[in-house]
């Protein structure tokens, strides 16, 4: 389900190299990707993120895309570009504390053949946090020659365009709405590993299995938020494991809000929409890497 299917008249292209390249090596030094194209190291074909809106803007991105908390620092952080860097802790800083919150609705893909997110079962604890009975949930990490992107072979409806209207609405999918007021509202392909979150956004994302993370965060009390995001900053987190936030790992999904009170945060480049549909494109591209180190 696409929320309009208009001309498209633009193309971006947008890849982060920190959080690209520490995701797919073992360190967080660009030319180590580079060497990596030279010596012929070939990870795997990735997926990306194929975005659309109404406001005809056509786009991929390997990092994530969010709105709300995400996109409110990036705009408000135009204003104190003189900062340099350390903006960005003062706008987040700033941001945070007017803790604002967006009015939204969320449909997303549901692939009924697949328990892509199994959970532990869960020992309530407060309102909001819910811990998991194990201390280590089992994940799989994406790595080289990775078993679950190379599970089964990138199909004809898996191709360079995403998949396809037929497979949105095949037997084994349906299509689940949520809506509320939310935080954030954000997706990946990619773990998105970086200096200030080790273990990235979504620790297990794999870079070929044709899903993307779709992360709803929403409307709490601060000290909440404030748990979920120094969640993000330590190693062996799990920020995703609150009530209050939802993980769903699916093939697509669209947003819809009827203001344009917040932007989609495009790895630091603002995007305008209040109406997106994002899809993963299976299998894209290639890739050079090592592998990373988790």
């Amino acid at each position: 389900m696409e929320t309009g299917t208009p001309a498209l008249s633009g193309t971006l292209l947008l890849d982060r190299v920190g959080d690209v390249v520490v995701t797919l090596n073992s360190d967080g030094i660009s030319w180590s990707a580079v060497d990596n194209l030279h010596y012929g190291c070939k990870y795997l074909q990735s997926d990306k993120d194929d975005n659309k809106n109404a406001s005809l803007i056509f786009g991929f991105a390997y990092t994530p895309f969010r709105y709300g908390f995400y996109g409110d620092v990036i705009k408000e952080s135009e204003k104190y570009r003189w900062m340099g860097p350390k903006r960005y802790d003062f706008v987040g800083t700033k941001v945070f504390l007017e803790h604002r919150s967006y009015e939204a609705e969320v449909t997303f893909l549901e692939d009924k053949m697949i328990d892509p997110n199994p959970k532990p079962e869960k020992i309530q604890c407060g309102p909001q946090r819910s811990l998991s009975s194990r201390k280590n949930p089992e994940k799989v990490f994406c790595r080289v020659n990775c078993t679950v992107c190379n599970k089964t072979e990138i199909s004809s409806v898996d191709d360079e365009r995403g998949i396809t209207n037929a497979s949105i609405q095949s037997e084994d999918s349906r299509w689940v709405r949520t809506k509320g007021r939310f935080l954030s509202v954000g997706a990946a392909v990619i773990s998105c590993r970086n200096e200030k979150a080790p273990d990235g956004l979504v620790a297990d994302a794999h870079l070929g299995d044709g899903f993307l993370h779709l992360i709803l965060v929403k409307d709490c009390s601060r000290s909440y938020y404030l748990w979920h995001l120094t969640q993000l900053t330590r190693r062996g987190g799990n920020p995703l494991n609150f009530k209050f936030v939802e993980h769903h790992k699916t093939r697509a999904f669209t947003f819809m809000a009827n203001h344009d009170e917040s932007s989609w945060n495009l790895d630091g480049e603002l995007l305008q929409g209040c109406q997106v549909t994002v899809r993963a494109c299976r299998g894209l591209v290639n890739l050079f890497a090592s592998g990373p180190e988790v």
